[in-house]
């Protein structure tokens, strides 16, 4: 084995997987780029995917592909929109041997056993049962975060707050054109997200999983990696709030831009 391909093995290694996992990828490869550099190899993404997909080769790949910056009555352009989640998810986006799931806000690519399960699903609610997340629930999914925190990477608490009812969000009613090709289609979509002058606030949560077992935190050339499982994540934020914990902080400027927003107009969705 070459240098080079002894650094992607290296570095897939450590993720812990196995041959049948599911498995959803949030990053900035930055960091394991420039380590990369240093050992004089190019990081190459489509590499990494392909040592990624020998080690799956009876598992499935996930790679969010969200454009959740949509607001009501916007166009989704399922060929074309550029997810907003980062350089690898739009390198992903070039490949052919990917496909894009349809929900306008959350939309994933994926390669593998249940990709044509998940390009499949349909829910009105972007955070719902049967949507990507309730998928990833239900098979256990492995999550992989590397170089990035839960704060801006761990979209599937989001499904959990929907299933507990959480009381700092709520379901708001969008529709969104979705265009596929010649066909345009009105699509109508609960989106269970904060309230008026609600932040998202993860870390006391990253803080709690590391210390109780829930989330393992190493580092594998030159970055920071977290691993977890959907069961485990599910447990740690029931835990979490149990003993009180919050993942938000109320923000009351926040608060008074929207409901200026509001007033002139300009909907909060």
């Amino acid at each position: 084995m070459s240098e080079k391909e002894n650094l992607y093995t290296q570095f897939v290694d450590s993720f812990n997987l196995k041959e049948e996992d599911v498995v959803f990828i949030s990053s900035d490869i930055s960091n394991v780029a420039k380590y990369f550099k240093e050992k004089e190899v190019s990081f190459d993404v489509n590499t990494f995917v392909e040592t990624l997909q020998l080690k799956l080769n009876k598992g499935t790949l996930i790679f969010p592909a969200y454009t959740d910056n949509l607001r009501n009555g916007d166009v989704f352009d399922y060929q074309r929109a550029k997810p907003t989640t980062g350089a690898l998810s739009n390198r992903i986006g070039r490949r052919k041997d990917f496909k894009r799931s349809f929900d306008p806000l959350h939309s994933v690519y994926v390669w593998g056993v249940k990709s044509e399960e998940i390009v499949g699903l349909k829910d009105r609610s972007s955070f719902g049962e049967n949507s990507v997340f309730g998928f990833l629930a239900r098979v256990n999914a492995k999550f992989v975060f590397i170089d990035v925190d839960l704060q801006n990477s761990f979209t599937f608490v989001h499904y959990l707050e929907e299933k507990m009812n959480v009381s700092y969000r709520k379901n708001y009613s969008l529709t969104i054109t979705l265009k596929n090709g010649e066909s345009i289609v009105d699509v109508p979509i609960n989106f269970h997200t904060k309230k008026m002058g609600i932040s998202t606030q993860l870390y006391p949560l990253q803080d709690y999983l590391i210390r109780n077992g829930f989330l393992i935190e190493t580092t594998s050339c030159g970055s920071k990696v977290h691993l977890s499982e959907a069961e485990d994540m599910t447990k740690g934020v029931r835990g979490f709030l149990s003993e009180k914990g919050k993942m938000y902080i109320f923000n009351i400027k926040l608060f008074a831009k929207q409901v200026v927003k509001r007033i002139l107009g300009k909907s909060y969705f």
